[in-house]
Protein backbone atom coordinates (compact mmCIF):
# COMPACT_ATOMS: atom_id res chain seq x y z
CA UNK A 1 0.00 0.00 0.00
CA UNK A 2 1.23 3.41 -0.91
CA UNK A 3 0.29 7.23 0.23
CA UNK A 4 0.96 10.43 -1.34
CA UNK A 5 2.04 13.21 1.35
CA UNK A 6 1.46 16.84 1.21
CA UNK A 7 4.81 18.74 1.81
CA UNK A 8 3.69 22.42 1.04
CA UNK A 9 2.06 22.42 -3.01
CA UNK A 10 4.16 18.82 -3.43
CA UNK A 11 3.29 15.28 -2.89
CA UNK A 12 5.74 12.59 -2.07
CA UNK A 13 4.62 9.23 -2.27
CA UNK A 14 5.99 6.86 0.09
CA UNK A 15 5.00 2.81 1.24
CA UNK A 16 2.41 2.98 4.10
CA UNK A 17 3.16 1.32 7.37
CA UNK A 18 0.26 1.31 9.06
CA UNK A 19 -0.89 -0.60 12.22
CA UNK A 20 -3.68 -3.25 13.09
CA UNK A 21 -5.42 -0.37 14.50
CA UNK A 22 -9.25 0.83 13.83
CA UNK A 23 -9.14 4.20 14.79
CA UNK A 24 -6.76 6.21 12.98
CA UNK A 25 -6.30 4.47 10.08
CA UNK A 26 -7.30 4.45 6.20
CA UNK A 27 -10.94 3.18 6.54
CA UNK A 28 -9.89 0.07 4.44
CA UNK A 29 -7.92 -1.21 6.96
CA UNK A 30 -10.69 -1.69 9.74
CA UNK A 31 -11.91 -4.54 7.52
CA UNK A 32 -8.55 -6.21 7.81
CA UNK A 33 -10.12 -8.61 11.06
CA UNK A 34 -13.65 -9.10 9.38
CA UNK A 35 -15.15 -12.26 8.47
CA UNK A 36 -15.05 -12.39 4.54
CA UNK A 37 -18.81 -11.76 4.72
CA UNK A 38 -18.69 -8.59 6.61
CA UNK A 39 -20.25 -5.83 5.19
CA UNK A 40 -18.68 -2.79 6.82
CA UNK A 41 -16.75 -3.19 10.38
CA UNK A 42 -18.65 -4.75 13.48
CA UNK A 43 -18.27 -1.91 15.57
CA UNK A 44 -20.18 0.19 13.64
CA UNK A 45 -22.75 -2.20 13.07
CA UNK A 46 -23.44 -3.03 16.57
CA UNK A 47 -23.23 0.86 17.12
CA UNK A 48 -25.46 1.73 14.50
CA UNK A 49 -27.94 -1.24 16.23
CA UNK A 50 -27.51 0.53 19.71
CA UNK A 51 -28.79 3.82 18.24
CA UNK A 52 -31.67 2.37 16.37
CA UNK A 53 -32.40 0.91 19.35
CA UNK A 54 -32.21 4.22 21.46
CA UNK A 55 -34.22 6.62 18.73
CA UNK A 56 -35.89 8.51 20.73
CA UNK A 57 -33.04 10.26 22.77
CA UNK A 58 -32.66 13.46 22.73
CA UNK A 59 -30.21 15.05 21.22
CA UNK A 60 -28.39 11.98 19.56
CA UNK A 61 -24.57 13.13 17.35
CA UNK A 62 -25.51 16.70 18.87
CA UNK A 63 -24.95 15.94 23.08
CA UNK A 64 -21.61 15.25 23.60
CA UNK A 65 -20.35 12.04 25.80
CA UNK A 66 -17.83 11.36 28.05
CA UNK A 67 -14.19 12.16 26.15
CA UNK A 68 -12.17 9.92 28.62
CA UNK A 69 -14.97 7.09 28.39
CA UNK A 70 -14.92 7.55 24.40
CA UNK A 71 -11.12 6.96 24.62
CA UNK A 72 -10.95 4.25 26.44
CA UNK A 73 -14.11 2.19 24.26
CA UNK A 74 -11.73 3.20 21.15
CA UNK A 75 -8.87 1.66 22.82
CA UNK A 76 -10.70 -1.36 23.51
CA UNK A 77 -11.58 -1.77 20.05
CA UNK A 78 -8.30 -1.34 18.96
CA UNK A 79 -7.02 -3.92 20.99
CA UNK A 80 -9.83 -6.35 20.06
CA UNK A 81 -8.99 -9.08 17.15
CA UNK A 82 -11.75 -10.94 17.76
CA UNK A 83 -15.14 -8.77 16.34
CA UNK A 84 -16.99 -11.41 18.28
CA UNK A 85 -16.29 -9.69 21.62
CA UNK A 86 -17.10 -6.45 19.71
CA UNK A 87 -20.76 -6.46 21.25
CA UNK A 88 -19.47 -6.85 24.60
CA UNK A 89 -17.07 -3.99 24.83
CA UNK A 90 -20.41 -1.78 23.42
CA UNK A 91 -22.49 -3.01 25.94
CA UNK A 92 -23.95 -1.01 28.57
CA UNK A 93 -22.35 2.33 27.63
CA UNK A 94 -24.07 5.09 26.95
CA UNK A 95 -26.03 6.38 24.39
CA UNK A 96 -24.00 9.44 23.99
CA UNK A 97 -21.17 7.85 24.20
CA UNK A 98 -21.86 5.03 21.24
CA UNK A 99 -22.66 8.34 18.70
CA UNK A 100 -19.01 9.62 20.54
CA UNK A 101 -17.48 6.75 19.21
CA UNK A 102 -18.79 7.15 15.59
CA UNK A 103 -17.62 10.50 15.63
CA UNK A 104 -14.51 9.90 16.59
CA UNK A 105 -14.12 6.77 14.45
CA UNK A 106 -15.12 9.17 11.67
CA UNK A 107 -12.78 11.83 12.40
CA UNK A 108 -9.56 10.18 13.21
CA UNK A 109 -9.80 8.20 9.34
CA UNK A 110 -6.81 9.46 7.60
CA UNK A 111 -9.10 8.90 4.65
CA UNK A 112 -12.86 10.64 4.69
CA UNK A 113 -15.94 9.03 3.86
CA UNK A 114 -16.45 11.21 1.54
CA UNK A 115 -13.46 10.87 -0.07
CA UNK A 116 -11.24 14.04 -1.13
CA UNK A 117 -11.57 13.70 -4.95
CA UNK A 118 -15.70 14.02 -4.50
CA UNK A 119 -15.51 17.51 -3.29
CA UNK A 120 -15.30 19.37 -6.38
CA UNK A 121 -18.38 17.36 -7.69
CA UNK A 122 -20.52 17.98 -4.70
CA UNK A 123 -19.58 21.86 -4.58
CA UNK A 124 -21.15 22.00 -8.15
CA UNK A 125 -24.01 19.55 -6.93
CA UNK A 126 -25.37 21.79 -4.06
CA UNK A 127 -25.39 24.79 -6.21
CA UNK A 128 -28.02 23.37 -8.72
CA UNK A 129 -30.98 24.87 -8.61
CA UNK A 130 -33.73 22.57 -8.02
CA UNK A 131 -33.81 19.85 -5.25
CA UNK A 132 -35.02 16.90 -7.58
CA UNK A 133 -31.87 17.39 -9.86
CA UNK A 134 -29.76 17.86 -6.28
CA UNK A 135 -31.06 14.65 -5.12
CA UNK A 136 -30.46 12.48 -7.93
CA UNK A 137 -26.99 14.03 -8.95
CA UNK A 138 -25.94 12.77 -5.01
CA UNK A 139 -27.38 9.68 -5.19
CA UNK A 140 -25.59 8.82 -8.73
CA UNK A 141 -22.48 10.44 -7.06
CA UNK A 142 -22.32 8.12 -4.25
CA UNK A 143 -23.07 5.08 -6.58
CA UNK A 144 -19.41 6.02 -7.95
CA UNK A 145 -17.66 6.04 -4.36
CA UNK A 146 -15.51 3.16 -3.52
CA UNK A 147 -17.47 0.08 -2.09
CA UNK A 148 -16.17 0.24 1.44
CA UNK A 149 -17.45 3.79 1.46
CA UNK A 150 -20.62 3.33 -0.42
CA UNK A 151 -21.86 0.39 2.12
CA UNK A 152 -20.81 2.35 5.32
CA UNK A 153 -22.47 5.54 3.92
CA UNK A 154 -25.36 3.84 3.22
CA UNK A 155 -26.09 1.84 6.41
CA UNK A 156 -25.01 5.24 8.00
CA UNK A 157 -27.96 6.79 6.35
CA UNK A 158 -30.33 4.21 7.00
CA UNK A 159 -29.45 5.00 11.02
CA UNK A 160 -30.05 8.33 10.64
CA UNK A 161 -33.25 7.42 9.03
CA UNK A 162 -34.30 6.01 11.47
CA UNK A 163 -33.41 8.98 14.04
CA UNK A 164 -35.14 11.43 11.97
CA UNK A 165 -38.39 9.00 12.07
CA UNK A 166 -38.78 10.33 15.90
CA UNK A 167 -37.54 13.59 15.76
CA UNK A 168 -40.33 14.98 17.41
CA UNK A 169 -39.02 12.83 20.42
CA UNK A 170 -35.30 13.30 19.74
CA UNK A 171 -35.40 16.84 18.42
CA UNK A 172 -33.13 16.25 15.76
CA UNK A 173 -34.76 17.69 12.68
CA UNK A 174 -33.41 17.02 9.22
CA UNK A 175 -31.49 20.70 9.87
CA UNK A 176 -28.92 20.04 12.76
CA UNK A 177 -28.43 16.47 12.24
CA UNK A 178 -26.90 17.63 8.53
CA UNK A 179 -24.62 19.60 10.88
CA UNK A 180 -23.46 17.46 12.83
CA UNK A 181 -23.00 14.65 10.17
CA UNK A 182 -20.99 16.57 7.75
CA UNK A 183 -18.89 17.75 10.19
CA UNK A 184 -17.82 14.20 10.46
CA UNK A 185 -17.70 12.29 6.91
CA UNK A 186 -16.28 15.72 5.20
CA UNK A 187 -12.63 17.25 6.45
CA UNK A 188 -10.58 19.65 4.99
CA UNK A 189 -7.80 18.65 2.55
CA UNK A 190 -5.59 21.49 3.28
CA UNK A 191 -6.00 20.88 6.97
CA UNK A 192 -4.86 17.22 6.59
CA UNK A 193 -0.75 16.50 6.50
CA UNK A 194 -2.08 13.28 4.36
CA UNK A 195 -4.35 13.44 1.39
CA UNK A 196 -6.16 10.24 1.93
CA UNK A 197 -5.68 9.24 -1.92
CA UNK A 198 -4.15 5.35 -1.11
CA UNK A 199 -4.00 2.63 -3.24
Amino acid sequence: MFVFTKIGKKFEIKRAAFSENIFGEPLALSMLREKPDAKIPTFLEECFQIIESKTKTEGLFRKSGGQANIELISQKINECQDTSKVKDILSGEGIHDITGLIKLYFRSTLDPLIPFRFYPVIQKIVQLPETNERLFSMKRLLHTFPQLNFRIMGRFMECIKKILMESETNKMTIGNIAICVSAIVIKNPDSQANCGYYF
